[in-house]
This record gives structure tokens, C-alpha cells and sequence, in this order.
């Protein structure tokens, strides 16, 4: 039930109690044509189940409120936090480089790093694993581990684009996906190259200055997703009217790899004015920006896709991996093959993947709709 409580109705004593639950005084100013007075407004929330409560302070706009909501009741259902795990080890980076991110995450869930070193399982208590950016190399066990989790019903989100920015030079380069067969065999390729997106992207500060204040200017590889490229049915994007993905590598969907009974949301597409950028790539904001066959490439590129549906075992037809030894201690003797049978099909769960890592770093998470986003799709 929902109950509208108005402060003038209440005694001192109630509405001490309500200041303590952290519900405050919001002043605001009156004006008229003879005088002007201060007011005072109550614009807070408090979500109750049985006897526990969470508390909107203040709701001062629609903005993130359907999110705030939502968490708040899921905090109070909620009898365990479910886990989220970073998985490191191949060059990812771990929880601890996305202080923001993290410090969101751990509002409603328990945040780990997962390694898999020796090429064990990943952890039974992770709800969702998170690849971000690796840049090494996978070996076939910790790829069948990965598989594995997913064949249990594990959730997987997938952040990362095949390009290499090299912080010394203005030209990016080919970087290769060290999970390219995994993610083919569920349905999604991540394209070598760049999204520019000529129509809606974000600015970025040149060297140049007018009246000695720095100017902005628009970047086309940092594309900016509008509304128009949500897809209607998705959870993750409702409410939000933009986000933006600073260096995307565009999506390609392989039907054919994708179970004809799968739900698939196209989470952020780019305008129709954009193409892909294939390596070597200039950086240097200051340049046309044409694709190399003419306006004729100019077609609107997938940055983010959700499957969810039932996956088949990447590893269905091949031998499964044996473990990997321990480099820190060669001698030790390694299990010769698994305890736990092969699973070739998974239950119903669900695989996102970003053509993106950066979205979600000290910077790019302060974009409007970047930290909701994502935290949506937990």
C-alpha cells in the first residue's frame, strides 16, 4: 500500500521520528510582488517490509527514481546479497580500479575478484561474472571454465573492444580477442574497429582556447546513444535518455549460433549516421570524418547486446581441458580430468555483452545513464 503523510498533520513527536529515519527539511523560497519567506517541504521516501525500511531522503526528480525504488525493495527482500565477481587474471582489471562502480555495487550485492588460476571452477556463489578488457591470454581450461559457468546458469557480462590505444602515439591499433571463440559459439562477435558516430557523440577538450578557456568540441568515437537507440522492451535502458561509450567496437550477431526461442535486446545502437572504423585509426579530433567507401557506408552500428535464453557448451564436440599447472609451484600434481561430468546445455540465463570497457572507469561513470545502466543490468 502506498500512504501520503502530510507534516502539518503530524505532532513533534512523529515528526522527530521521521527526521530521525532520515527523512529532513527541504527549505525553499517564496516570493510574491510585496515579500519574499522561506518554506519548508518534506520530499522524501520510506519503502517498508515488515519490520525493516529504506529511506529516499530526498526524491527530487524521475531521473534515477524507478531505479532507486526497485533497489530499495530489492535490499529488503533480499534474506542473502547475491555475489558479483570481477574476473582477473588475463590482465582485467580487478573491483579495485572502479571505485565508484564498486561503491554502487555493494549498495545491494557482495563484490569479489575471481581468479582462475589452475583452471578451477568459478565460485558456486557468483550470481554474475564481469570480463572487463582482458588483454591476455586465455588458456582452452580457463575458457571451459568460463563455459561451465555459464552451462550452470551463471550470468555473463562481457566488456571489452579489439582495439589497443597506445598512449604515446594518436593512432589506435589492432588488439586481438582472446575471447573471440567463446563469445562466437553463444552468438555475438565483437567486431576489429571503432564506432564513429557523426550525429550524436560527446565533446572532449582541445588545445585550443577562446578568451582563455579551453574549447569543446564533438568526438565521433565517442558515441553518444539516444533514446531512438534503446531497445523498447529493455529493463536495463527504461528511463534513461542517453548514454555514452567513449572508444565502442561495434557487435555482430550470429544467428545461426543463437537459439531461435532466445530473447535478444539490442541495448544501445548508434544513429544512422555512423560507420565502422577499421585500423589503423587516427584519435586526433580534429579531422573529417567520412567512411572510406562514402556516405553510402553510413548505417547504425550495435554497441550493446542482452541474450537470454539457453546456450549450447562451446566445448559440446571437444575433449574437456585438462588443469592447468601452478606456475609458482611446477611440481605440484595437478587432477588429470574433472570430478564433475561435462554439461553441454545450459539452463535459462543470461549473456551481455559491451563493445566497451571504458563505460564504466572514474570518468566515463559520471556520463549521465552510464552508472544506472549498468548497474541495471546486474
Amino acid at each position: 500500500t502506498i500512504q501520503y503523510i502530510y507534516p502539518e498533520n503530524l505532532s513533534p513527536d512523529e515528526l522527530q521520528s521521521l527526521q530521525m529515519k532520515g527523512i529532513q527539511e527541504v527549505p525553499y523560497r517564496i516570493s510574491d510582488s510585496q515579500a519574499m519567506s522561506i518554506g519548508k517541504l518534506y520530499m522524501g521516501m520510506i519503502i517498508e517490509y515488515i519490520n525493516k525500511y529504506e529511506v529516499l531522503p530526498v526524491v527530487a526528480g524521475r531521473g534515477n527514481l524507478e531505479y532507486d525504488i526497485s533497489s530499495a525493495i530489492l535490499k529488503l527482500i533480499s534474506e542473502e546479497m547475491p555475489t558479483i565477481g570481477f574476473l582477473i587474471g588475463h590482465g582485467e582489471p580487478s573491483s579495485q580500479d572502479y571505485e565508484t562502480l564498486t561503491q554502487a555495487l555493494r549498495e545491494l550485492y557482495v563484490v569479489q575478484d575471481v581468479d582462475l588460476k589452475n583452471g578451477q571452477k568459478v565460485p558456486a556463489n557468483i550470481s554474475t561474472l564481469l570480463v572487463i578488457q582482458p588483454t591476455g591470454t586465455f588458456t582452452q581450461r580457463h575458457k571451459y571454465v568460463l563455459d561451465q559457468y555459464v552451462m550452470r546458469g551463471g550470468k555473463l557480462v562481457v566488456l571489452m573492444n579489439n582495439i589497443k590505444m597506445d598512449q604515446m602515439s594518436p593512432q589506435a591499433q589492432l588488439q586481438v580477442n582472446p575471447l573471440e571463440s567463446l563469445l562466437s559459439a553463444y552468438g555475438v562477435k565483437i567486431r576489429s574497429d571503432l564506432v564513429v558516430d557523426i550525429d550524436y557523440n560527446l565533446a572532449v577538450q582541445t588545445q585550443q582556447t577562446f578568451m582563455g578557456m579551453p574549447i569543446q568540441q564533438p568526438y565521433p568515437l565517442f558515441p553518444q546513444i539516444i533514446s531512438t537507440g534503446f531497445h523498447p522492451d529493455a529493463a536495463a535502458t527504461r528511463g534513461l535518455t542517453s548514454l555514452g561509450f567513449p572508444y565502442a567496437s561495434s557487435l555482430e550477431l550470429l544467428y545461426d549460433r543463437i537459439k531461435d526461442d532466445a530473447q535478444i535486446l539490442e541495448l544501445a545502437k548508434t544513429s544512422e549516421r555512423s560507420y565502422s572504423h577499421i585500423p589503423p585509426i587516427n584519435l586526433e579530433p580534429n579531422r573529417q570524418w567520412m567512411p572510406p567507401g562514402g556516405a553510402s557506408e553510413f548505417k547504425r552500428q550495435l554497441i550493446a547486446v542482452q541474450i537470454t535464453g539457453t546456450f549450447d557448451s562451446a566445448f559440446a564436440d571437444e575433449p574437456v581441458p585438462a588443469f592447468d599447472p601452478d606456475p609458482n609451484n611446477p611440481d605440484e600434481i595437478m587432477p588429470m580430468q574433472d570430478s564433475e561430468e561435462k554439461l553441454l546445455m545450459s539452463p535459462q540465463t543470461s549473456i551481455v555483452v559491451i563493445g566497451n570497457s571504458t563505460l564504466i572507469d572514474e570518468n566515463a561513470i559520471r556520463i549521465p545513464g552510464n552508472l544506472v545502466f549498468f548497474l541495471n543490468l546486474m
